[in-house]
């Protein structure tokens, strides 16, 4: 009785909190990008010539990647689904290495670096 009772709440906790079962951040393989529109950053640029100082935008490219879950030895894991439409503001190549991380520990993924 008590071990079902422990495992219904263990089942619940998995179901709440996907992070338990899934580690928080995994190697994984680019397989697929996209040009995804772009984004303005402010900034500026300051002549030291002539002491004058320019306010200015930048306009980058954003991104869209799918990417495949690697083990720690860089081969594919099968019981991981191939993430798709993963925003990021970095740009990768397919075949490019990189950690994607699961954000609030729900299956809500962003890329970090290679």
């Amino acid at each position: 009785m008590i071990d079902q009772f422990a495992q219904t709440i263990i089942e619940r906790i998995k179901d709440q909190y996907p992070g338990i079962r899934i580690p928080g951040a995994m190697c994984a393989m680019i397989t697929g990008a996209a040009e995804d529109g772009t984004y303005t950053t402010e900034c500026k640029i300051f002549c030291e010539e002539t002491g004058e100082e320019y306010h200015c935008r930048v306009e980058q490219a954003k991104y869209l990647y799918s990417v495949k879950v690697l083990d720690n030895q860089g081969g594919e894991l099968p019981e991981y689904p191939e993430l798709i439409e993963i925003p990021s503001r970095q740009q990768f190549e397919p075949g490019s290495l990189v950690q994607v991380v699961f954000l609030g520990n729900e299956l809500k993924a962003a890329l970090v670096g290679g």
